[in-house]
């Protein structure tokens, strides 16, 4: 669709903002409740990473834009065009949930002791006439209750223990990470997995998710390509939001950091959010940047690792005046340095046989490909409206997530020279490249 219509199109039929589930804020509040036994039990099922969310909200314009170019067959459509696929190593990294060897079960089996655990659930949580539905909001209380006096009530035995460990995955999983457009009960078909939730960590979930997420935009697309717009939509929203945002053509925060959502508050969320807006009915505006989980990040600058660079918008007229005036006096000297530098370090790379220019377009036009890319297995195509097979070849260590790169042979300084290649098109004609040459000055070290 053409920009801004994606959202123009669902309110004018709706009349409202759109339909997102957002129940983020309920459970970090519920997870700060926490006492230190009952986070031992969460780190033991392998649902530690979670722990660590803290967002007050979920950006419900941002996120169904987001879900209008995610695809059934598992990629995303970033502003530019480009397409990245979505894999199980990158849940991993993102919200540092179990990738175990076993399948995640949708099914029952004949064992009478699940099936006992499976018709606890429903009596305790059960909501509706025959009690077929799982409550969100009764294994949030059993999960958290309180004394009269605000204290959070101990787990005393082992069958307290048990219940806590079948209320977390109810709320975790239908509040984050399995949501529905229908915010206040657990899916059912994802009611049997509960049957493993004392050993989760044997389990698959990231493989699980990318299965989900995948349902989800299909059903998503199925709506939207017939009408061009759905009333909401749900999904695995902290996930691809942070997929989306770290994977734009900026500095990241704290990059090398996992699980991700460790670094993206809502705070975080908003800024890079506006930055990447292209007006008020679309988002979009940086370019994508290919690059995996586990790498160095072509843009941190040496030597600060918990670097966090979030623009933030001024709304003194008079400071932005001043702003674009010191920006005229200085861009013409950097964008020569910068030119001139770049302009012997192809050279240079060139001779040394670390960088190939056939690899390289920037003719006007053209859509630069780079023959180093990141980001293993990732298609990057001009083609939004149709679907591209994810061909994942990334490894990944399975104690923290992180992807080993396995396959390329650059240099540290040769990713960034490509990246700044990639960039500088994209960039040269936006007042924003002015930041983007200072970047690359100071991450390549030459400033």
């Amino acid at each position: 669709m053409a920009d801004g219509v994606v959202l123009r199109k669902h309110y004018d039929n709706i009349g409202k903002q759109p339909n997102v589930v957002c129940r983020v804020d309920k459970f970090c509040y519920l997870v700060k409740k926490l006492d230190p036994k009952r986070r031992e039990l969460v780190e033991s099922m392998g649902f530690g990473g979670l722990l660590h969310l803290d967002m007050k909200n979920i950006p419900r314009q941002f996120y169904y834009w987001l879900m209008s170019r995610v695809f059934g067959d598992g990629t995303v459509v970033f502003g530019d065009g480009s397409i990245l696929p979505l894999g199980p190593n990158q849940v991993r990294s993102i919200l540092g949930i179990p990738m175990g060897r076993k399948e995640v079960p949708l099914v029952l089996g004949d064992d009478e002791d699940d099936t006992q655990k499976i018709m606890r659930v429903f009596q305790q949580y059960g909501v509706g006439l025959k009690r077929e539905t799982v409550s969100l909001n009764l294994a949030a209380a059993a999960m958290c209750p309180e004394h009269e006096d605000g204290t959070l009530v101990e787990l005393e035995t082992e069958f307290d223990e048990e219940d806590f460990m079948i209320a977390f995955p109810i709320v975790a999983l239908g509040m984050i990470v399995y949501t529905t457009t229908n915010s206040s009960n657990l899916v059912a078909s994802l009611v049997p997995t509960l049957v493993v939730a004392s050993v989760a960590g044997e389990y698959d979930w990231c493989k699980f998710t990318i299965d989900w997420v995948r349902e989800s935009a299909d059903r998503f697309q199925t709506k939207f390509q017939k009408d061009g717009f759905r009333y909401g939509c749900g999904g695995s929203f902290v996930f691809l939001m942070i997929f989306y945002l770290d994977h734009l053509h900026r500095v990241p925060n704290r990059w090398g950091v996992y699980p991700r959502l460790k670094v993206w508050d809502s705070d975080h969320l908003k800024a890079v959010i506006d930055e990447d807006r292209r007006s008020d009915e679309e988002f979009g505006f940086f370019p994508v940047l290919d690059i995996a989980y586990g790498e160095d990040h072509p843009l941190v600058p040496r030597n600060d690792g918990d670097l966090e660079l979030v623009h933030i918008k001024v709304a003194n007229t008079s400071v932005n005046s001043i702003a674009d005036q010191v920006l005229a006096l200085l861009t013409h000297r950097l964008v020569s340095l910068v030119e001139g530098i770049v302009g012997k370090a192809l050279g240079s790379s060139s001779k040394a046989g670390h960088l190939d220019m056939h690899t390289v377009s920037m003719g006007k036009g053209s859509q630069p490909h780079l023959s180093g890319s990141s980001n293993k297995g990732a298609k990057v195509l001009k083609a939004p409206q149709e679907k591209c097979p994810a061909e994942e070849k990334e490894s990944c260590n399975s104690s923290n997530g992180e992807i080993a790169d396995t396959m390329t042979r650059e240099t540290a300084y040769d990713k960034r020279l490509e990246t700044f290649v990639k960039g500088w098109k994209d960039l040269k004609d936006e007042k924003k490249y002015f930041f983007f040459c200072l970047s690359f000055l100071l991450s390549s070290g030459l400033c």
